[in-house]
């Protein structure tokens, strides 16, 4: 019988909602670059565009 993830919970907070929510969109940006579709340059720019919001 297959096992599946279950969710019990949330426990986040704001600070930690906002630290993954960066976190998340840096993977997606990464991935953008793996792909072709955006370069070093927009990468750096974007990442630091998006620590200077989550402050």
């Amino acid at each position: 019988m297959p096992k599946y993830a279950e969710f019990l919970n949330c426990t986040g907070t704001p600070k930690a909602e906002k630290a993954f929510l960066l976190e998340y969109q840096k993977a997606v940006l990464l991935t953008l670059q793996k792909e072709g579709i955006i370069d070093q340059f927009q990468l750096e720019e974007c990442i630091k565009k998006m620590e200077l919001q989550y402050r």
